[in-house]
């Protein structure tokens, strides 16, 4: 073995041996029992961040101990066009890199620009899997993009829209006035600022005259949308207004008459208790003009400029018409008060943009009828949340789902297989572009510019990937998978759409388990990403420290649903200390190595309490790690043989073997070549899948062949009665006591006993000494 260990050799040289052997591709006609791990499609928009090596390692994990176990392992790796994030950001870099515009360029060219850059970071993204030393099927590698998963998407729209779930009409949605497109409120986030609370009078009109003398005052965060009012309205139970309810007001600025109505919905204890109603941009207030039937107007449109206003406010955007508004108002005598809040604000994820929900014709999808197989599915627990307390959460959503937008106003994704010709207003709706109109058989026909949302496309992942909608052999064997290994901000987006969708198209829930794991966050709480500067690199922490350091210190971290919070120091330090596990690992294995000579792979034979001890603790660490796997206990697991190799072997064990050793005597040196090479080859096999690259190196340097495919370790039987495991506690208390400086008497231990003591005394003293 080499004097120190070179991680960057080692993990270069094993991962092309593993990938020219095939050892990571699944064979759909193989007998063998299957289990299958789908990745969460990374999005093609730049590097992996630290979450991704998170999810990854975890799902590595699982897969590397199955495939030991002598399933035929399908992990299926692919990546996500991701939409509108994509879009955003290649606009971005096009400004900034050439200074231009989408607009300037057109949409061919700048879809061009996408395709090429999509492509670079699909190559970066499978650079860093292989790196981390992730054991996906790259043969079965998808994008979502490719014509596979677009023809899939293609026949989810004409299938769900000839059974009358989707449908095409006005309605109010969240829009993003950077992005220019409708998104769902999944994509939203909510960021606390700093804002006023306008407190506002409307004249009150009685007998068609207006009350100079009385009126009623309402607090908003947004006068610039009073506009668009058409009522003010109180809740029913609010006694100071039950006289009002029924009458009209004058709206100021625009003197239009609107009426006082009473709605469950008004909160009493906020502002006045009488809050003004733009059905036509605010989620609540359009739901109590449906109820109502109140007129819906429009006067911000989808650029965030102000239309439909009076000609003072026409075309200037929000805030500018804030401005005068506020000004006009005071000048008017109507604006009573203002007050500072803190307020919470819905912006795009994507680009952080504040959203304005608008009235628009969009494409949607009913989903009270999908829900409900899936809610069926989850209450019978024919899949398992873990943890559990996901399970509730995701029924919440179920059950109180709206219709889902699913049209974007985009460029870049799957358009939608919609197309129109001038003989009739009624859609053509066809997976295959048809060459001509059914109708007048007129070659003119245009297709839907929208494209569809990301997650309509991903949320078939499970099963467009294998194949769908034609029945492959991988869709027949590996359809549904068995884990589900994310994160806990896409159970809605994503986790629970993927159930929706599988049980609607292949009858059957799309994985057996779902393993939320936690976020990265630092320590004051805020999700560690790359834009925060809070976050970690993982490339740069793999080249300074080694995929295994990187891959082990996330495994001890991660606790199921639990958020991982430290500081990007803290982080490195971890990783730093791992790799410095791997480096204690290596040169245990090489001292065993070097110091022992082959033997065959004969029984174990325990000689003596020491012998016994050692294989009843690898007993004990080989059944406890193989429980915390099948549980996804990983931090657990990768605890466990942390304590296993330190301070049992290492402290321990190797310390009383070195006896042997270093002993002339031949038999003594056999026993302990026998013992402690069949030790550490299984202690490699449970190393393996959380470090694949260490643990190849040292297997080989031991003799063997390919751990990569080895059976994983079965427990031997041994004979560690209760008086053994009294008789070697004392061993370890004394020894310990030596350590420190204290006196244990050993008479009460046996010969074997004292022999031990007696030696580890003496090599304390030695080493005291040196």
């Amino acid at each position: 073995m080499d004097q120190k260990y070179n991680a960057r050799k080692t993990e270069k040289k094993w991962y092309a041996h593993w990938l020219s052997r095939g050892y990571f591709q699944a064979d759909n006609k193989s007998e063998e029992k299957s289990f299958t791990m789908i990745m969460p499609p990374p999005n093609v928009t730049g590097e992996l961040h630290l979450g991704h090596v998170l999810q990854h390692t975890i799902t590595d994990i699982l897969i590397r101990a199955k495939r030991m176990q002598g399933y035929d392992t399908l992990w299926l790796p692919g990546t996500d066009h991701a939409g509108i994030q994509m879009q955003g950001t290649m606009e971005k870099k096009l400004e900034k890199e050439e200074g231009k515009t989408r607009a300037e360029i057109g949409d061919q060219a700048f879809l061009k620009y996408i395709w090429k850059w999509a492509r670079i970071y699909e190559k970066s993204i499978l650079k860093q899997s292989q790196a981390l030393g992730e054991s996906a099927d790259w043969s079965r590698k998808t994008f979502t993009l490719d014509p596979g998963p677009a023809r899939a998407v293609s026949e989810e729209f004409v299938r769900l829209y000839n059974e009358g779930l989707i449908y095409k009409g006005p309605y109010i949605v969240h829009y993003c006035t950077r992005c220019l497109t409708a998104i769902t409120d999944l994509e939203l986030e909510y960021k606390e600022r700093e804002g006023e609370l306008y407190y506002i009078e409307y004249p009150l009109l009685e007998e068609g005259s207006v009350n100079n003398e009385s009126g009623i005052i309402v607090a908003t965060t947004r006068p610039e949308t009073m506009l668009g009012d058409t009522a003010v309205a109180v809740n029913p139970d609010d006694q100071r207004y039950k006289n009002l309810v029924g009458k009209k007001a004058l709206l100021p600025l625009t003197n239009r008459e609107i009426p006082i109505i009473a709605d469950p919905s008004v909160d009493i204890k906020f502002g006045t208790g009488a809050v003004k109603v733009t059905p036509g941009h605010d989620l609540g207030d359009y739901a109590i003009g449906e109820r109502h039937k109140l007129e819906i107007l429009t006067v911000i449109d989808r650029n965030g400029k102000m239309v439909n206003v009076p000609k003072e406010y026409q075309d200037l955007t929000t805030k500018q018409a804030r401005e005068i508004i506020i000004k006009n108002l005071k000048e008017l005598g109507v604006l009573e008060n203002t007050e500072k809040i803190i307020h919470n604000l819905a912006v795009c994820e994507r680009c952080r943009t504040v959203v304005e929900p608008q009235i628009s014709v969009q494409w949607f999808v009913k989903m009270k009828d999908l829900a409900r197989p899936a809610i069926a599915a989850i209450r019978e627990e024919k899949v398992k949340f873990l943890p559990e307390r996901y399970k509730k959460q995701a029924l919440d959503w179920l059950e109180n789902i709206h219709d889902w937008c699913i049209s974007r106003q985009l460029v870049w994704g799957h358009q939608m297989p919609v197309y129109y010709c001038d003989c009739s207003d009624k859609p053509i709706i066809s997976a295959i572009k048809p060459e001509s109109c059914p109708l007048c058989e007129s070659k003119k026909i245009t297709q839907e510019k929208d494209v569809l949302d990301t997650w309509f496309s991903s949320g078939l992942w499970p099963f467009s990937a294998l194949g769908w909608p034609e029945n492959t052999l991988d869709l027949k064997k590996y359809y549904p998978s068995d884990v589900m290994v994310t994160a806990p901000e896409i159970l809605y987006l994503w986790i629970c759409r993927m159930i929706m969708l599988g049980l609607k198209f292949r009858q059957k829930i799309p994985f057996k388990t779902v393993f939320i794991h936690g976020t990265l966050r630092d320590e004051e709480g805020q999700k560690m990403s790359k834009s925060r500067g809070n976050g970690v690199n993982p490339l740069e922490m793999i080249d300074k420290y080694g995929a295994d350091g990187v891959r082990f210190a996330l495994a001890q971290s991660s606790y199921p649903g639990r958020d991982i919070k430290m500081s990007k120091q803290a982080m490195e330090d971890k990783i730093r200390a791992s790799r410095n596990f791997t480096t204690k690992i290596y040169n245990a294995s090489k001292l065993i190595i070097e110091k022992t000579k082959p033997t065959p792979d004969e029984k174990m034979e325990a000689k003596n309490i020491a012998d016994r001890w050692i294989i009843y603790r690898l007993n004990y660490t080989t059944s406890k790690i193989t429980e915390y796997l099948e549980t996804y206990q990983i931090a657990k697991a990768a605890s466990r043989f942390y304590k296993f190799f330190w301070n049992e072997l290492c402290d321990w064990y190797l310390e009383i073997a070195k006896e042997k050793i270093y002993s002339e005597d031949a038999e003594k040196q056999k026993q302990a070549s026998l013992i402690l090479r069949q030790i550490l080859r299984d202690t490699l096999k449970l190393l393996h899948p959380f470090m694949p690259f260490l643990s190849e190196e040292i297997y080989h340097n031991l003799g063997k062949k390919d751990l990569v495919i080895s059976p994983w370790p079965k427990v031997n039987n041994i004979d560690f009665s209760p008086q053994d495991k009294q008789e070697f506690k004392l061993i370890q208390e004394i020894v310990t006591a030596k350590r420190m400086g204290k006196k244990m008497e050993a008479e009460s231990l046996s010969e074997e006993g004292q022999r031990i003591v007696k030696y580890l005394g003496s090599r304390l003293a030695h080493s005291m000494l040196e």
